[in-house]
């Protein structure tokens, strides 16, 4: 697939990205997107693990145009996010997802402490979540399921390296760490593939096997796993600058380029082809870019492939996925996948997310929040 690149083509491409966000200021406050039904956003509560990608969309388009209309619920934001972590909903290994975005970011953009103080706390809850003896942060658990380690928790990590530098407290760093590395024994295959998540023993914790929950198959490839594991092992290489994770990176991203369809946008899971095709998850190739481009931030001169195909998935996400119906509950890139069975071919809030993160990164040199 022949995707345009000119730097004109990626300005134009987050203008229309910003104008589409700017739209919706006023439409969501202390109500969210999540996942769309029939490629329209209903507005939710916050109660799921998604509400800060909204945030975060907001505080992109403040960063990078610097219109305070931006700023105009920030109050509203954070009395939303604090209230979740006093009452509820935080029984969840995503608190990173939910956190990096509504408090990190707004301390990084604008020193505010109460943000700052908000996402401390939100760190503390996800070490509570820590397992020690073997190592690992719990995902979730269910009477039926063994189910406890997950890919997804990569990308919440950040939360604890941040509050760990914040703080002084080691404590968050060594959480972070340990699960870096007991995910790589365990979710990471020899081929740089991955597992989705590993169950292990309710009783012991001890890791058991790898198993899939949202890919096609055990020994599959889900693709938003993968694109997961690729920014995650990215960023936990930033705050350790341990080379065993940067080789991670490099080999799980390398897999992942590896399995794309020539049209860049990658299927569900890997183990679908453009031979043996069927839908596509523009959200996986949305959080690939941004993992890709990090990695390419990281390496240097040296990252320019990583780079070239980073930027690549950004512009075939605009060409062929970025929303033009001009419909106000509709959202940014098209064809995005829940689950297999239970959201797809829709608007996902990451989705969205990551790719305006990803038009930011195209644009110009970008300090992650995460």
């Amino acid at each position: 697939m022949v995707v345009e690149t000119d730097r004109a083509v990626f300005e134009r491409a987050l203008t229309e990205a910003i104008e589409n966000v700017k739209g919706k200021v006023d439409e969501y406050v202390k109500v969210y997107p999540y996942v769309s039904s029939n490629q329209e956003y209903e507005k939710h509560p916050n109660v799921h693990w998604t509400s800060g990608f909204w945030v975060g969309m907001v505080y992109l388009c403040y960063e990078h145009t610097r219109d305070d209309f931006f700023l105009r619920h920030v109050d509203d934001y954070l009395t939303d996010f604090e209230t979740r972590l006093d009452t509820g909903h935080t029984d969840t290994h995503d608190l990173g997802f939910l956190y990096t975005l509504s408090g990190v970011a707004l301390y990084k953009l604008l020193g505010d402490e109460r943000a700052r103080a908000m996402a401390i706390k939100a760190a503390g809850k996800l070490a509570e979540r820590y397992d020690e003896r073997w190592q690992y942060i719990r995902a979730w658990e269910k009477k039926d399921m063994k189910v406890d380690l997950m890919i997804d928790t990569m990308m919440n990590l950040p939360l604890l390296y941040w509050a760990a530098q914040e703080t002084g407290d080691k404590r968050f760093y060594e959480i972070a760490l340990n699960h870096a590395k007991t995910t790589a024994r365990t979710l990471v295959r020899k081929d740089y593939s991955t597992y989705h998540i590993y169950e292990t023993d309710p009783k012991t914790g001890e890791p058991l096997s790898g198993k899939t929950f949202q890919g096609r198959l055990d020994e599959s490839t889900w693709a938003r796993g993968q694109a997961w594991a690729l920014y995650g092992y990215v960023l936990t290489y930033k705050y350790t600058q341990d080379a065993q994770f940067l080789d991670l990176a490099k080999g799980i991203a390398d897999y992942f380029i590896a399995n794309l369809p020539p049209d860049l946008i990658p299927y569900w899971d890997f183990s679908f082809t453009a031979d043996n095709p069927d839908m596509r998850d523009s959200s996986a190739a949305a959080i690939a870019s941004c993992g890709l481009l990090e990695l390419a931030q990281v390496l240097g001169d040296s990252g320019s492939e990583y780079h070239k195909v980073g930027q690549d998935l950004v512009a075939a996400l605009y060409e062929r996925h970025f929303d033009r119906s001009g419909n106000p509950k509709a959202g940014l890139i098209t064809e995005g996948v829940y689950h297999r069975h239970d959201g797809a071919n829709e608007f996902t809030a990451w989705g969205d997310y990551f790719y305006l993160e990803g038009l930011v990164r195209v644009n110009k040199e970008w300090e992650a929040y995460w």
